[in-house]
């Protein structure tokens, strides 16, 4: 059997797809973004993952041994350092992220991730085509840019939240607010993702292609016209990294779509190229 590796751009409907593969896939282990440590905090305090969209996404981390599930907790620690940091000492998915592909590739696994696509070629390289078929999928840029301004428009707005629930404690006026508790938590923490060292992940993927200097001479502040900017240079070169990839390697399937993610074609791709 061969692993599934879903390495895609975010915002490409890859959750939907990862969900349903493992349906049908169902004697493989599901590994959901083993590099966002956002998703494995949640899994080490609750876990569970959830997802902005598709809720609870199913998993089987803890059918993993304890090393390799140590390794990519402790591994996992580079995004902070990307997102805090102007220049990171940490590599670009850490230390570990090639043990940890090359493990998990010999686990029969359906793996979802989407940071590990800049280092696609690499993989393609390294891990043989008999344990692993990659899945890319290439959206219209004009459906992305979409998804991502309405996150940036619903940050602005917790944002302007967060203003008025502190005037509120100036005011002394919190009293009134209690049953609301865990809203005013939530929205008084501020989101790194309008970090300009962020911007969504947009800023991470912009530097570890381009570099620092060449991003922060043009990154100041986040708004649309910045988002659209960064979200255009990194995504041509993440069409342009997974056609020459096509070209050159057969296990992997770039799979080209509009607004909408047609799994039922997809699926069929899939099912000739991983058979049971």
């Amino acid at each position: 059997m061969r692993s599934i590796f879903i390495i895609t751009f975010p915002r490409t409907a890859s959750t939907h797809l990862y969900i349903s593969l493992l349906r049908i896939y169902n004697d493989r282990l599901g590994i959901f973004e083993p590099f966002n440590k956002d998703y494995l905090q949640g899994l080490k305090t609750s876990g569970k993952i959830i997802h902005d969209i598709e809720r609870e996404v199913p998993h089987h981390y803890f059918s993993l041994n304890k090393s390799l599930l140590n390794l990519i907790f402790t591994n996992s620690a580079w995004l902070d350092a990307w997102i805090s940091s102007t220049c990171p000492e940490v590599p670009y998915l850490g230390w570990a992220w090639e043990e940890i592909v090359r493990d998990l590739a010999s686990l029969n696994v359906v793996l979802k991730d989407v940071y590990a696509w800049v280092r696609l070629r690499e993989m393609l390289e390294t891990l043989p085509p008999s344990k692993v078929f990659f899945i890319a999928l290439v959206r219209d840029i004009d459906s992305i840019y979409n998804s991502f301004r309405k996150w940036l428009e619903n940050n602005y707005m917790k944002n302007k939240l967060a203003r008025i629930v502190r005037k509120a404690r100036e005011l002394g006026l919190v009293e009134a607010l209690k049953r609301f508790k865990r809203g005013i938590k939530i929205l008084t923490h501020k989101s790194p993702a309008l970090s300009p060292l962020n911007i969504f992940s947009l800023g991470i993927f912009y530097r570890a292609i381009y570099g620092y200097d060449d991003y922060i001479a043009s990154v100041r502040k986040v708004n649309e016209d910045v988002l659209k900017q960064v979200l255009g240079k990194v995504y041509r070169h993440y069409v342009k990294l997974v056609t020459e990839c096509a070209k050159k390697y057969d296990n992997i399937l770039v799979y080209r779509f509009g607004e909408y993610l047609r799994i039922e074609k997809i699926v069929d791709e899939v099912l000739r190229q991983v058979p049971f």
